[in-house]
């Protein structure tokens, strides 16, 4: 995995990767409702 490669920003790649999940969910909730 490209995170085990770059230990040296594990936390820019975290806030990446939540902000994306949660961009996912708001527009799957938005459709749902």
């Amino acid at each position: 995995m490209l995170l085990m490669n770059s230990p040296s920003t594990p936390d820019v790649d975290g806030l990446l990767l939540g902000s994306v999940l949660v961009l996912c969910v708001q527009r799957a909730l938005c459709q749902f409702f």
